[in-house]
């Protein structure tokens, strides 16, 4: 006691020298360099509590400092801040937090925020009054008191004292879903333990808390049954049996059917095994315990059942394979509703007659010996193998029909005696098609293919069992077959190579064309064979082939033979021109009544056969040149030769035979056009030019013959005098303007050659005596004369030239110039054609009234005559 009040003078003397210290700095209204906190801790009543840690925080400074209520007085506590180097530990505005504890809990807690006077006066008053503190909690007890280590058992907590917001522990482990019913009760699941006695801790949100000791119990997982094996067994026990499952512990005991099991043991926390008590017959629980008191029943787990069944002998012990045999079992522990199995077929009409006899009607089965198994309702069996199957034999008394071809195919029936549905049949080692089990008494099938000779029929029943009829069935050779013959016709004479193809061919067989035999007959393969066609009569014959067995074949196929071909030796005359008409005769041989002549692929006209040497026929119209003359008789044989047709020379321009004054029209009329397949386009380069014309003049007056045109020219001083009846119409204009302009072109044409000269003065000639040209150049009376202001000037031009018009006055002076230009050789009299003067000088100046002079010059010609201007 003299030591704690000797350190506490020490302290107070020390923290009196600090303020001292500290007051003698010069004071900032605004902040302080020490800092007093003190006050008085008391509780509701108002009494002053002692022995409290009080802890004063300047939380904007982050100071702190502890003290104890009672150090400065009853209830007192006191608290100072202080920095030696001058700065400050407090500031206006500051929160300073007072926290009262006791045994580490909080159970008060005041802020103050600091003044100005606070600071000024370097001290703060803070006094806290605790609040009246609630009861502790009290925890009476929790049910269920026990739960598996797994958690989750639900709990009810039961006490005082409890706060919403309690937390509970189980085992040091928080409980989980824990809900405030009342200040009494609370409900939680336990939380996942540790087997054995734990502790339940119930903690109210002021921190005040409770511990019931050893208040809950953790149990281990109650065991698991998963299943027995075997699952049943005698009724007498002793029978060694497994449980598998899971929580199995050391110790465990078994119950099965009330009664304990015997020599249990553990293996494993999922396995235990034991031995079997003995029990009454059904169905019984099994209970396994384990030390902790936790038990698992496995309802009906396991079942009682009675002796087995013993066999001492059947009788018979043998029957059919078709079953139906009544037999009867003898033994022991046979019990009512049991069932018999001969092999994996179930006996019929089994009757219990007692323990130790049962009655049954076999089943069908297959030969040999059959396992015969005796079934108690409680599924307990014992087997017997001693009954026998025999099998019945089929036997076959009759085929029909009893042969086929050894291409089989024929529908068959077979009657005997036990035949059995699946039943199959062979003849001569071949499986028949389509068996049909029609009775035990006939199979229907279709014959297989076979081998030529006799041959076995078999029968065999699916119980193996079969039946042979010897030599039963007779396969026969197939007839041949004939699928085509190459070639399909030839000559009456005969002798050509022919091929016969087909099916089942023997070698050594013989082919007949109609009555006739063939000769040559040569057997390749039972497909083909060639033959040397006989002679025979036109017309169509049937092919027959026969096999040296006497079959023929089908069907039948047809040979054509033909007569001989025609031959042409010669058509007079050998040509034509392309329009036909001449009368031509086609000598040569084999010609038929009938027959008909193509030119050319066109049908000739009027054709008579006069003979088989001769056709008369007009020849058709055709394109020129080499044309094929075909003869075809009616059996569709045919000749031919080459015949000519002969073609109109270009320049017979009409194609009329002669060329005349008539091509030169044409041509001239179409003078200037361009085109192609143009007949006036006699040289053929797509222009109706001087060239054609002058073609044309060069074989005026040809005639067209059969023979090739002659390209010669004609003579030059041939002369041309147009006669009467050959006098030129009038033309149309265009035609007259065409024809002129050739003209004008021959004039101008460099080439003097005589037959150039000849037709153009046939040309000019002719259009003199067309009136389409003069035969001189004039100069025409101008009209009006006189005129005022205007006139027209005519003139004529026997030959194509330049053309110019000039006025002179009185005195010889020239006034105006008409350069008119080129003109072919016309008549210029209408106003459109002939040369205009509107009365104006070359300056374009009206001329005075007065006689004046016009004059007309071309390229050979010079004229001048008088006109008059009146104003």
């Amino acid at each position: 006691m003299i030591n704690a009040w000797v350190m506490r003078l020490m302290k107070y003397t020390i923290y009196a020298l600090c303020l001292a210290v500290c007051f003698a700095i010069p004071a900032n209204s605004h902040a302080a360099t020490v800092l007093s906190v003190r006050g008085l801790v008391t509780n509701v009543a108002g009494d002053a509590v002692d022995g409290l840690a009080v802890t004063v925080t300047n939380t904007s400074k982050n100071l702190t400092d502890t003290r104890f209520t009672g150090e400065g007085g009853p209830g007192v506590y006191s608290a100072v801040f202080i920095d030696f180097s001058n700065r400050s530990v407090a500031d206006t505005g500051d929160e300073i937090r007072v926290t009262i504890s006791q045994e580490g809990q909080i159970v008060a807690e005041v802020i103050h925020i600091l003044t100005a006077e606070d600071i000024e006066q370097r001290a703060a008053e803070i006094n806290v009054q605790l609040e009246e503190k609630p009861p502790a909690p009290i925890l009476t007890r929790v049910e269920p008191s026990n739960g598996i280590v797994t958690g989750g058992t639900s709990l009810q907590i039961i006490g005082e004292n409890f706060q919403d917001g309690a937390t509970v522990t189980i085992g040091g482990n928080d409980a989980i879903a824990v809900t405030f019913v009342s200040s009494t009760e609370l409900t939680a699941q336990t939380p996942a333990g540790v087997a054995g006695d734990v502790d339940v801790v119930v903690t109210n949100p002021d921190g005040q808390s409770v511990t019931l000791s050893d208040g809950f119990t953790y149990t281990s997982l109650p065991p698991v049954i998963v299943g027995l094996n075997p699952a049943s067994g005698s009724v007498t026990g002793g029978m060694v049996f497994t449980i598998t499952g899971e929580n199995f512990q050391e110790g465990a005991v078994i119950a099965i059917g009330g009664n304990a099991a015997a020599a249990v043991t553990f293996v494993s926390s999922t396995e235990l095994t034991a031995q079997t008590p003995a029990g009454a017959a059904g169905g019984v629980d099994v209970v396994v315990t384990n030390p902790d008191g936790q038990t698992v029943t496995l309802a009906g787990g396991f079942t009682y059942t009675s002796l087995p069944p013993v066999v001492e002998g059947i009788a018979p012990t043998s029957g059919p394979v078709t079953g139906g045999t009544a037999v009867t079992i003898t033994g022991d522990n046979f019990q009512d509703g049991a069932t018999v199995r001969f092999g994996e077929n179930d006996a019929t009409d089994v009757t219990f007659v007692s323990d130790s006899e049962l009655t049954a009607t076999a089943p069908a089965g297959e030969a040999g010996e059959a396992v015969v198994t005796v079934i108690n309702p409680d599924g307990q069996e014992v087997m017997l193998t001693t009954f026998t199957y025999t099998l019945l034999l089929p036997v076959i008394t009759n085929i029909t029909p009893d042969n086929d071809t050894t291409v089989g195919g024929t529908s068959l029936t077979l009657v005997g005696e036990n035949f059995q549905e699946g039943a199959t049949v062979t003849i001569g080692g071949n499986e028949a098609t389509d068996v049909t089990f029609v009775s035990s008494t006939e199979l229907m099938a279709q014959a297989p293919a076979g081998v030529t000779g006799d041959a076995d029929v078999v029968i065999t029943n699916p119980d193996g069992g079969s039946a042979t009829l010897a030599s039963g069935f007779a396969y026969t050779p197939p007839p041949p077959i004939v699928i085509g013959i190459d070639p399909t016709n030839g000559l009456v004479t005969g002798g050509a190579a022919a091929t016969i193809t087909g099916d089942n061919f023997q070698e050594g067989v013989t082919v007949r064309f109609g009555e006739n035999e063939a000769s040559d007959v040569t057997f390749v393969s039972d497909s083909e064979l060639t033959v040397t066609v006989p002679a025979g009569e036109a017309g169509q014959v049937v092919v027959t082939v026969v096999n040296p067995d006497g079959q023929e074949a089908t069907p039948a196929i047809q040979f054509t033979y033909t007569l001989l071909p025609p031959a042409i030796t010669s058509i007079t005359p050998d040509n034509d021109m392309t329009a036909g008409g001449a009368s031509v005769a086609i000598a040569g041989g084999n010609f038929q009544a009938g027959a008909s002549v193509t030119f050319g692929g066109n049908p000739a006209i009027d054709v008579v056969v006069t003979s088989d040497m001769e056709i008369a026929a007009t020849v058709p119209a055709a394109s020129a040149g080499l044309a094929t003359v075909v003869v075809t008789n009616p059996d569709g044989q045919s000749a031919q030769i080459e015949f000519t047709y002969i073609e109109f020379p270009p320049w017979d321009v009409d194609q009329n035979g002669v060329t005349d004054v008539f091509d030169l029209v044409r041509v001239g009329g179409k003078f200037g056009q361009t085109g192609t397949g143009l007949p006036e386009d006699v040289n053929g380069d797509g222009t109706v030019d001087i060239f054609d014309l002058s073609t044309v003049g060069i074989h005026f007056g040809e005639t067209s013959t059969p023979a090739a045109p002659s390209s010669g020219r004609i003579a030059a001083d041939r002369k041309f005098t147009l006669r009467a009846d050959r006098r030129a119409s009038k033309l149309e204009p265009e035609a007259s303007r065409r024809l002129r302009t050739a003209l004008t072109e021959l004039e101008h044409l460099s080439d003097t050659t005589p037959e150039v000269v000849f037709v153009t003065d046939l040309l000019r000639q002719w259009l003199i005596e067309a009136g389409e040209i003069p035969a001189n150049t004039q100069l025409l009376p101008n009209y009006p004369n006189p005129f005022n202001p205007e006139t027209w000037i005519p003139y004529q031009l026997a030959q194509a030239s330049d053309v110019r018009i000039s006025i002179y006055n009185v005195i010889g002076q020239r006034v105006r110039e008409l350069a008119v230009g080129l003109r072919h050789a016309g008549i210029y009299r209408s106003r459109s054609e002939s040369a205009y003067w509107d009365g104006r000088n070359d300056a374009g100046e009206r001329i005075t009234s007065g006689v004046y002079f016009y004059t007309l010059r071309t390229n050979a010609f010079v004229a001048t005559r008088k006109m008059i201007i009146l104003k």
